[in-house]
This record gives structure tokens, C-alpha cells and sequence, in this order.
């Protein structure tokens, strides 16, 4: 069976800055998970991979998620400018 990011072109990963899926989604970051642009690449990782899609219900959740990381890396964004 055919991996998902088989699908997707290596170009578009270089636009996340990385060559693959994210690894950036472990748990066990607590400072990543407090940076803008950790949320950032997920999100963008996420709309990625919506563009894959064809199924009308998964990429409407997909872009979902994409959502939840826009408004998660808002928050670190805020929180970066209120704490200096």
C-alpha cells in the first residue's frame, strides 16, 4: 500500500523546511510546542496533506486541524509579544 507522503512531492516538503513528515508533533517537547513556528509547520504540514485528499469528510477535517494549529501558533505569537 502506497504511504501518503508518497504522494506528496519532495518540493513541497523543502517549503516546510523539512524533507519528510514532521517529527515535530512528539509530546515530549515542551519548548517547541511554546514556539510559533512549531504550530506553524504543522499547520502548513496539515494543509499539505489535505491537498492529497479526495474524500470531501477527511480533508474537511484535515483543514480542521490545519485550523487548530493556526490559532495554537496566534496564541504562541501573543504570548511571545505580551512576555517581552
Amino acid at each position: 500500500m502506497r504511504s501518503r507522503w508518497n504522494a506528496i512531492p519532495r518540493s513541497a516538503f523543502s517549503q516546510l523546511g523539512g524533507e519528510g513528515p514532521s517529527t515535530s508533533m512528539s509530546p515530549h517537547s515542551p519548548e517547541g510546542q511554546r514556539d510559533a513556528g512549531h504550530w506553524r509547520r504543522l499547520e502548513a504540514e496539515a494543509r499539505l496533506i489535505a491537498l492529497t485528499m479526495s474524500d470531501p469528510e477527511r480533508k474537511r477535517v484535515m483543514l480542521f486541524i490545519a485550523e487548530g494549529y493556526k490559532l495554537l501558533a496566534e496564541r504562541a505569537e501573543l504570548r511571545d509579544t505580551l512576555g517581552k
